[in-house]
């Protein structure tokens, strides 16, 4: 008898923990509007062949900050990313922080990778993870994909495809590059939201 009751406890407490984990798993990502949760990540600096730590959001947070997910050797991410590269270091120097975020250890390696960045002159951070943390928390579906997180810490675009991209009124990702930079509140701002496909990125 108290050996059924102790079966029976294990039992119990192992269906809760299994919908806790579920509870957990089906929780939304946040959207647009929503606070941006910290993530801790590494990334690969300018002209370097090994990650450096490196959080996004939380205090770290000083400016507002783009988000370019693309995949290593695919043209239309990369010439993405030096579109945004060349806006964030022209018109909006100091204004605004990019990162460039890929994933490595798949299909391309990170020594592969590194010598890229240096091919194509990347001269922004470029994330580089194997599990998608960060391109989890941001909901990006494939690539490129595009997020801006505004000086307050809350994720204002996600999965955005271009900088002449309408995500708002009247509003492409630009504008709304240069709005955060000014200070200036943005509202009202589409992002898509689909089920990741690790795969593609």
């Amino acid at each position: 008898m108290q050996r059924l009751r102790i079966l029976t406890i294990t039992f119990l407490l192992a269906l809760a923990a299994a919908a806790g984990i579920l509870a957990q798993e089906s929780s939304p990502r946040p959207g647009p509007g929503a606070q941006f949760s910290p993530v801790k990540t590494l990334a690969l600096m300018p002209g370097e062949g090994t990650p450096r730590p490196l959080e996004i959001g939380g205090l770290a947070l000083k400016r507002p900050v783009v988000i370019c997910y693309f995949i290593v050797g695919e043209p239309l991410g990369e010439e993405t990313l030096l579109a945004l590269q060349a806006l964030a270091q022209g018109e909006l120097k100091g204004k605004i922080d990019l990162y460039g975020a890929t994933r490595v250890g798949r299909k391309v390696s990170l020594i592969e990778a590194a010598e890229r960045f240096v091919l194509l002159s990347v001269s922004v951070p470029v994330v580089v993870e194997e599990a998608m943390e960060l391109g989890s928390a941001l909901s990006v579906t494939n690539a490129p994909s595009i997020s801006l997180i505004d000086a307050t810490g809350v994720l204002r675009i996600t999965d955005a495809k271009g900088l002449g991209q309408t995500v708002g009124p009247g509003l492409t990702l630009a504008q709304a590059m240069k709005n955060a930079a000014a200070g200036k509140l943005i509202k009202g701002l589409r992002g898509t939201h689909h089920v990741i496909a690790p795969d593609h990125v």
